[in-house]
């Protein structure tokens, strides 16, 4: 079994959506993990873009949840929502995240560490019969992807591992660090360019892909595997 580890209701199909194809093309059983798929009582400032200030939290995720299950449902995949609570509706008082360069910041925020652990827990209990695990590279830093990396890497054997960049973040040179361009350097590539099935299983995340995206997706997918 492959499992494709997301930090968000559409992070496994923006980064390793054809992939997927492929693979269950080949007969193999895909899964896909999504840890933060649940709202808390805060709506932090950096989502009232998005409007979801003027939303209730709950509904709010209710609806990109529904989303999720209807984009994997377009490729034959099925949605598992481990309900770690988004960064964006993290705090008990107040936000956690005040601004993007909180939210952004490459590190593990508050709560962080405990967060890992947590998730890694998760993630452990859902390791049976696997010989691949995709998770993101967390290019751009955003807090739940760097979470996700590391409790993937504390979860799983270094040699299950493989990474998808995180799109579309991973279009603009500038959110790739160091160590990033290195461990692309050094690993196994594999590219796989947007296909018509990727654009329409894509359109059911409604409220996520004009924010993200713009139009119409048309950026690779990219993934690292060991050297």
């Amino acid at each position: 079994m492959i499992l494709i580890v997301s930090p968000h209701l559409d992070d496994a199909l923006l980064g390793c959506c054809d992939h997927a194809l492929a693979w269950r093309q080949r007969g193999w059983d895909v899964r896909v993990l999504t840890l933060f798929s649940a709202a808390g009582p805060c709506v932090s400032p950096v989502l009232s873009s998005r409007d979801a200030q003027a939303l209730d939290p709950a509904l709010y995720m209710r609806q990109r949840r529904q989303e999720d299950i209807d984009a994997l449902a377009s490729v034959g995949l099925t949605a598992e929502h481990l309900g770690f609570v988004d960064a964006g509706f993290r705090g008990a008082e107040a936000p956690d995240f005040q601004n993007l360069a909180q939210l952004w910041c490459g590190g593990l925020g508050p709560g962080g560490p405990a967060l890992v652990e947590q998730a890694t827990k998760a993630l452990r209990r859902h390791a049976g019969g696997i010989f691949r695990v995709l998770c993101p590279l967390a290019v751009g830093g955003h807090i739940d992807h760097v979470i996700s990396r590391r409790a993937c890497e504390q979860a799983f054997d270094a040699n299950l591992l493989s990474y998808y960049a995180d799109m579309p973040y991973a279009r603009a040179p500038w959110r790739w660090r160091a160590t990033q361009m290195t461990q692309a350097a050094r690993s196994r590539r594999s590219w796989r360019w947007v296909s018509r099935a990727k654009i329409q299983a894509l359109q059911h995340y409604a409220s996520q892909m004009p924010l993200l995206c713009g139009t119409t997706p048309r950026f690779p997918e990219l993934l690292l595997d060991p050297p």
